[in-house]
């Protein structure tokens, strides 16, 4: 039983991508800052402003980086890169998950689905485009392996236990992918059973319950992703679905409006 999760925003990993760029810049924004202070003083006293590193005349149309508008997927080169990161980050969950099997271990399928991101991600893009540069691309959200309780961002330090992955579990494997700072999330939720076993015990039979009101619930939320929708109409219908079935909803999950640069934005349901 192989569910897929509705893709969504996820908490930021510990180098966060928008931390990353921001430090890349903060050279830039501080010679910004003071070509700007310069200029307005030389404004004030009726000089013409120049650039405070090279001398040269001060160009009134450049823009600081945080200051330019988020470029949106209508544009061709912004929904490449989306597409492009959307089917990698779909093919390696699918690799991931036909790994997680009884006996598998969740620090190694960690490593291999990291390591699966850095490898096909560099694949592409790796070319210098028309300024010499080549662009960030990688890991956007380190692929976890979350076990039962567990409903998300488990990654295991290399001195902690190892965790072994036993028939019956319910694993739920996430990883994100990114080009440029435009990030594609996926997940997917296994119920791990015995081969040799011919019918679920009770136990499984609730686990069950619980993956198809996950699908059920996942199918209806990108229906209701539409103009003029509401972020309660998700969550009531979140509730509903899964009392028709029995089930619960896991408290404290949210999802995330994403941004350039930023899987775990600030608006949220």
């Amino acid at each position: 039983f192989v569910v897929e999760d509705m893709p969504r925003g996820l908490s930021r990993p510990r180098q966060s991508l928008q931390g990353k760029r921001k430090r890349s810049l903060s050279a830039d924004a501080r010679a910004s800052s003071r070509s700007k202070s310069r200029s307005k003083s030389r404004a004030a006293s009726g000089s013409r402003p120049r650039s405070a590193s090279s001398g040269a005349e001060y160009d009134a149309s450049a823009v600081d980086f945080f200051e330019q508008p988020e470029e949106t997927i209508l544009e061709p080169s912004v929904e490449d890169k989306y597409r492009l990161g959307g089917q990698i980050a779909t093919k390696i969950l699918k690799e991931l998950c036909e790994l997680v099997v009884p006996g598998a271990s969740v620090m190694e399928l960690c490593k291999k689905g990291d390591a699966m991101i850095a490898k096909q991600t560099h694949a592409h893009y790796a070319k210098p485009d028309e300024h010499g540069d080549i662009i960030e691309r990688g890991i956007a959200f380190p692929t976890c392996i979350n076990v039962n309780n567990i409903v998300c961002h488990y990654q295991p330090l290399l001195e902690k236990q190892e965790v072994i992955i036993s028939a019956g579990d319910v694993v739920r494997v996430e990883l994100g992918v990114h080009f440029d700072g435009y990030v594609n999330t996926a997940a997917h939720t296994i119920l791990v059973r015995d081969a040799d076993a011919d019918e679920p015990s009770v136990p499984e039979q609730i686990n069950i319950d619980v993956l198809a009101a996950t699908y059920t619930a996942a199918a209806a939320a990108l229906r209701l992703m539409k103009p003029g929708g509401s972020n309660h109409e998700v969550t009531d219908m979140f509730r509903s679905v899964a009392h028709s079935y029995g089930v619960d909803v896991a408290n404290g999950v949210i999802s995330h409006r994403m941004k350039r640069w930023d899987e775990a934005g600030t608006q949220i349901i």
